[in-house]
């Protein structure tokens, strides 16, 4: 079988799985931040993949100190269900697609904000924006990057509003390029 079909099987038994336990938005928000966590520290991801180098309770001990509470019962027998089916090297894609499955079922979109310096207000007054204009759930994640000198960049639901100035510097010189190649 191949690991498409694996991984939006299992994420989907997880996902109708945890809403009936009562337990989906505790999963969802713990597959989340395990996602993140697994993306920042490579060797995690390997440790929880690896299922004969690591016995059951070692990976579940490893996810507890990752998300820094205990780890959903639901999330921990999805889990052993991994690792009795021999499907463990799969986790960090199951999760994901169980993540996405979860907001497309629950109406949630999700943004990435760029700012030059950190303003919460700014994403939370996109947030409520966005939330009114769409009808979802709006989440926007923000990241600070001085190289964009001034104002944002959000990307959210396939979509991109460029209004940093360097994206306008840019726009600038490309114009500015593209009249001179007229003249000569």
């Amino acid at each position: 079988m191949n690991s498409g079909a694996i991984t939006s099987r299992y994420a989907r038994a997880l996902l109708l799985y945890s809403m009936e336990c009562g337990a989906g938005e505790k999963v969802y928000a713990q597959a989340s931040a395990l996602l993140k966590v697994m993306e920042q520290v490579p060797k995690l991801k390997l440790a929880l993949q690896s299922s004969g180098e690591h016995p059951f309770d070692k990976r579940v001990e490893l996810v507890d100190s990752a998300l820094s509470e205990k780890s959903d019962p639901v999330l921990v027998r999805f889990m052993k269900l991994l690792d009795d089916n021999g499907r463990t090297e799969f986790i960090d894609r199951i999760l994901l697609a169980f993540v996405r499955a979860y907001r497309r079922q629950n109406n949630i979109k999700v943004g990435h904000l760029v700012v030059a310096c950190d303003s919460g207000s700014l994403r939370e007054k996109m947030e409520r924006d966005f939330s009114a204009r769409t009808g979802s759930d709006v989440i926007i994640e923000t990241e600070v990057n001085p190289e964009i000198i001034g104002g944002f960049i959000l990307d959210i639901d396939g979509k991109r509003i460029d209004a940093s100035v360097s994206g306008q510097l840019k726009k600038m010189r490309k114009a500015l390029i593209d009249n001179n190649k007229r003249i000569i």
